[in-house]
């Protein structure tokens, strides 16, 4: 189901009368800001290189946690995965997303995704690590919808939400 335009217009309006002037400084202050290794801390820049391991930096961001402290976001390639690497100033890994193909998800991760959804076909999926905790986020399609998961290592559904549905995306086309 698609929004009508105007509604979508209005969203982030709305966002902006109910934040007010302070709500929408966030959002702007929020923002990632292209960095060089040299504007890194030292501790950061050892975190970043040791997990990196060599591999050549694809991007180097800065934005700032809720704290208003700065967080370094690296990604690298790690063989054929894509690697996004977050680091607090200090050198504290927040968090590690890697890009893994469907196949190589966990048997548990994979049957639940096909028990939840059975006529998906997983189209990404990525392995998370946040302070310790493993999880896994997928993305999956059917003819007529896109679902997000998250899922646990065995198998627990953390989340599921509906992307997207398109109710006219299995409609015929009228015959001229």
């Amino acid at each position: 189901m698609r929004l009508p335009s105007r509604m979508i217009t209005a969203l982030p309006i709305s966002a902006a009368v109910l934040l007010g002037p302070a709500g929408c400084q966030k959002l702007q202050s929020s923002s990632e800001k292209p960095i060089a290794m040299t504007d890194v801390t030292p501790e950061a820049r050892a975190t970043i290189e040791r997990e990196a391991g060599g591999a050549k930096l694809m991007s180097l961001v800065t934005s700032e946690d809720d704290a208003g402290k700065p967080v370094y976001e690296a990604e690298f390639l790690r063989g054929q995965s894509e690697v996004e690497l977050e680091v607090g100033p200090d050198g504290l890994v927040y968090s590690v997303e890697e890009a893994m193909s469907p196949a190589e998800l966990p048997n548990a991760v994979r049957e639940s995704i096909l028990r939840e959804i059975p006529t998906a076909m997983i189209t990404e999926a990525k392995k998370v690590t946040k302070s310790g905790v493993v999880t896994f986020e997928v993305e999956a399609e059917m003819k007529l919808s896109s679902w997000e998961m998250t899922v646990s290592p065995q198998g627990a559904v953390l989340q599921k939400e509906l992307k997207e549905f398109n109710a006219n995306a299995g409609a015929q086309k009228p015959a001229r």
